[in-house]
């Protein structure tokens, strides 16, 4: 199991708090704790993405974006990006994998909202 920085991209649906859907690209660089990896590899193995990450990562943007308005995930990105950020912080190290960083790629909106907007 590699235990430098790997990168994981995934696509997160929520709705916002003004129940505007939104669909982001978000980016987790981490590295598996070297003290861990045995323990990884034998609780969960080696598709750990799949079975971990990607859904605490799911799990962590629905539950910040819930808290926010369309508008405000756009105006408040560095705030939502920190959030999600701290969620994944709590609910990862426990398995063994360290967050190095984590980034919105992007935010897209309904078509409808984005014509509502212009």
């Amino acid at each position: 199991m590699d235990i430098k920085i790997q990168k994981e991209q995934v696509e997160a649906a929520a709705a916002s708090k003004d129940l505007q859907t939104v669909h982001s690209i978000v980016a987790l660089n981490f590295h598996i704790d070297k003290d861990k990896v045995a323990k990884l590899y034998q609780e969960i193995g080696v598709d750990y993405k799949e079975r971990i990450i990607d859904p605490v990562i799911q799990e962590s943007v629905k539950a910040v974006t819930a808290i926010f308005t369309a508008e405000e995930l756009v105006t408040k990105r560095e705030i939502v990006k920190e959030d999600i950020k701290n969620l994944l912080k709590e609910k990862l190290p426990v398995r063994g994998i360290n967050i190095d960083e984590f980034n919105i790629v992007n935010f897209e909106f309904s078509k409808n909202f984005n014509e509502a907007i212009e």
